[in-house]
């Protein structure tokens, strides 16, 4: 995909379609789904036209723990270590929380300006770098800084989950050993992402058993909130011209599902394309009447932009919304945290998202 800025695929995948000047991707674009998006359409009364995302997570095989030398493939070609690397820059994020959570606090990484407190950390994070030495956070709104990757001497560079272009693959492995995403920009799930990055740790069986874990207490939580069971539901955003409904390979989707909850039919019967990679897709104002769910979900950036929904002339034609069984997700932080899952973030959801949703649930009306 050409003609995307990095700024401008943020906007577009997140609230509006947006004219686009360059080729770069955004490390944002994880907020408005996992991938690379270009724009959305809106849905006709026959069949949706849709944007581009993230695809079924590919089977990652782990490696045996500790197992060199490991060679991983990625959209550029393979990448090879010898041993298990030390010092770690990881690009984009969700790769940093993976490298975190198995135990390697990369020596640089993003800083996270939305969401991110003060510092440029997600507080998930933060949190778990705890009192170790923190990283170096490197500003890449305006491109990758190759020379300052270069002063932080390291021996690997993940990009697992990213954007990476060729361009900057080809300078990026001059500096150190480097893997980019395996098939989509954006598009690696956080179960793929961890293992990937499992492997190239030396740590396959602890990525696969951390996968396997965050799972069991996202399921755990549903378990333990039986509201959830069997509640359908719907999940998206404002666009222009109505919302922005996610279909069901979309990772928030997914998460969801975990906790027992089920898309409603009206998004099973969105359109994901021939490639399994249409993750939203338009609905306008006059068919919003036509999302059948029992609960409705919504994000915004902020109080002003939750507020502004009410205003829409339709919204009260989504049932869900009329009988208060709307879970709207408020705050850059907060939308962070649903829209880039990740081993650390999972469980910062699992406390502040899930009561949102009984709370939804439990105004769901008896049938």
């Amino acid at each position: 995909m050409t003609g995307v800025s990095r700024s401008q695929l943020w906007q577009c995948i997140l609230w509006k379609v947006t004219e686009v000047n360059d080729s770069r991707f955004s490390r944002r674009t994880v907020l408005g789904g996992t991938a690379g998006a270009a724009f959305a359409v809106t849905l006709t009364r026959v069949l949706p036209t849709s944007a581009q995302a993230t695809p079924e997570a590919a089977d990652t095989s782990p490696v045996a723990e500790g197992g060199f030398p490991v060679t991983i493939s990625h959209v550029y070609g393979e990448t090879t270590f010898e041993s298990a690397p030390e010092r770690v820059i990881t690009i984009s994020w969700i790769n940093q929380d993976a490298a975190i959570a198995l135990g390697t606090i990369p020596v640089g990484m993003p800083f996270v300006a939305w969401g991110g407190d003060e510092d440029g950390f997600l507080p998930w994070t933060r949190e778990a770098i705890g009192d170790n030495p923190p990283p170096v956070l490197y500003d890449d709104s305006a491109g990758l800084p190759f020379e300052q990757f270069v002063e932080l001497a390291p021996d690997a560079i993940i990009g697992v989950y990213s954007g990476m272009t060729q361009e900057e693959y080809d300078t990026l492995s001059q500096i150190a050993p480097t893997v980019a995403y395996p098939a989509l920009p954006f598009g690696t799930s956080w179960e793929e992402t961890t293992q990937l990055i499992g492997q190239i740790l030396g740590k396959g069986d602890e990525a696969a058993a951390l996968v396997d874990a965050t799972i069991a207490d996202v399921e755990a939580a549903g378990a333990a909130n039986p509201q959830l069971a069997g509640k359908t539901f719907a999940y998206g955003s404002p666009s222009e011209t109505g919302l922005y409904v996610y279909t069901t390979i979309d990772a928030r989707v997914k998460l969801l599902t975990h906790l027992g909850l089920e898309p409603s039919s009206f998004v099973q019967n969105l359109p994901v394309g021939d490639d399994q990679s249409a993750f939203f897709v338009d609905i306008s104002n006059e068919q919003l009447g036509e999302i059948d769910a029992d609960i409705l979900i919504l994000w915004f950036g902020t109080q002003d932009e939750a507020d502004a929904v009410a205003g829409i002339p339709t919204i009260q034609g989504i049932e869900a919304y009329a009988n208060g069984a709307y879970a709207p997700i408020i705050g850059e932080t907060e939308v962070m945290a649903v829209s880039a899952p990740s081993p650390l973030s999972i469980p910062y959801i699992l406390e502040t998202y899930v009561p949102q949703l009984v709370a939804a649930a439990e105004n769901v009306p008896a049938e």
